[in-house]
């Protein structure tokens, strides 16, 4: 569910410590920096997700964050161009 799906549950504040856990994870691992942002472009839209994982008896154990990139935003050509890698057969 989105993030303003999850604000709306009993169980708010593991979605909330689970985002967070999300976010610094990406800052610790260095999957991402501040950069300035060229004149002329715009910033990726990104979404927060929160998910309940259950266990085999179908109890909640543990509350996800997921922060993805809406790629659906994005323009061919201008914020992203084709890629080619070769590949051995």
């Amino acid at each position: 569910m989105c993030i303003y799906e999850a604000r709306k549950e009993a169980d708010w504040l593991a979605f909330d410590a689970a985002n967070c856990v999300e976010v610094q994870a990406l800052w610790d691992n260095g999957t991402w920096k501040m950069m300035p942002l060229p004149s002329g472009k715009k910033v990726t839209q990104t979404k927060l997700l929160c998910e309940r994982k259950r266990g085999a008896n179908g109890e909640i154990v543990k509350s996800k964050g997921r922060l993805v990139v809406r790629g659906v935003t994005q323009i061919p050509l201008i914020d992203y161009t084709p890629t080619w890698a070769p590949v051995a057969r």
